[in-house]
């Protein structure tokens, strides 16, 4: 799409802004697909801005194939005759935000055709369905720079951190509710491979011994596992808990907690939960991704049968 654009530099005599000069300008088109070149204007008059600026107006610019230089020439006064010119900036070009907030209408609905573009475009006026144009002019390889920038970004976590539970989940810290079945599901904890024992455990203090735990649900290759201890007690019946396996190369653990233990426990919060792992080496691993607080809120209706 074309569009105006300004060229702008500064001439300085005798290290001021040199004023009152005649400024003449050539301008030069570049190809961005093969940097072809060719000169669009030659002497043309350049209009004083004041304090040794200079402008050019170039109108109808193809931003969309080309790249414009100028070089701004004087035989006047000043410390440099021949100056090369820098695009000032660009008229009449809303920002997308004012594009999109002052439509008269903005409601979202289905698109029939295919593609969506035709009607989209039919729903635009014609200034701004051109500036869809400028779009279509990007090559593949803007759009891998963006690609680029994005994925190289230092940040980029996807969901939530390494709990997601469904009760409720605020960074590392697990929300669950008392007389309900919890449903706990971390992720990205790393590599399970060869792993004797998964356990997973909350205590009122982390230097609180394991015998001690507020809760503690065990993974084994071999034996028993389930739901071990409860509010600091070896627990009786181990199938009302579990930890489920979902993806041992990312570390991805369901953990489950049923009724008839969740509603013995009691309503706390700032309890301490983290996954370690044994493997059948005797290597021991602390998953540091899965460590953070653990809340429990009471359930008003305490039925659970």
């Amino acid at each position: 799409m074309a569009k105006d654009i300004i060229l702008a530099a500064g001439f300085v005599a005798s290290g001021l802004g040199a004023t009152g000069l005649t400024v003449t300008v050539d301008v030069w088109r570049v190809a961005v697909a093969d940097l072809s070149k060719s000169e669009i204007v030659t002497g043309g008059s350049a209009t004083e801005i004041g304090d040794g600026l200079y402008c050019y107006r170039v109108a109808a610019a193809d931003l969309q194939t080309y790249y414009y230089y100028a070089i701004f020439k004087t035989a006047g006064t000043a410390d440099v005759k021949h100056l090369f010119g820098v695009q000032l900036d660009f008229a009449d070009s809303p920002s997308i935000a004012s594009l999109v907030w002052n439509a008269a209408t903005r409601t979202l609905t289905a698109i029939s055709d295919s593609s969506g573009i035709t009607t989209l475009l039919t729903r635009l006026s014609a200034a701004r369905a051109g500036y869809l144009d400028f779009l279509a002019g990007w090559t593949a390889s803007i759009y891998a720079e963006i690609a680029a920038l994005v994925w190289t970004y230092v940040t980029r976590t996807l969901t939530q951190s390494a709990a997601s539970v469904a009760a409720a989940v605020e960074g590392s810290t697990i929300t669950v509710y008392r007389g309900t079945t919890w449903t706990i599901a971390l992720t990205g904890l790393g590599s399970l491979s060869g792993y004797s024992k998964i356990l997973f455990t909350v205590k009122d203090d982390a230097e609180d011994a394991d015998t001690d735990a507020i809760l503690q649900v065990g993974k084994y290759s071999a034996g028993t596992d389930g739901l071990l201890r409860l509010n600091g007690a070896a627990y009786g019946t181990a199938s009302d808990g579990s930890i489920a396996v979902d993806d041992a190369s990312a570390g991805n653990i369901t953990i489950t907690v049923k009724p008839a233990a969740t509603t013995q426990c009691a309503v706390r919060g700032g309890l301490h939960y983290d996954v370690k792992l044994i493997t059948g080496a005797g290597v021991v691993a602390l998953k540091t991704i899965g460590v953070g607080k653990f809340n429990i809120r009471a359930d008003v209706t305490r039925t659970i049968s």
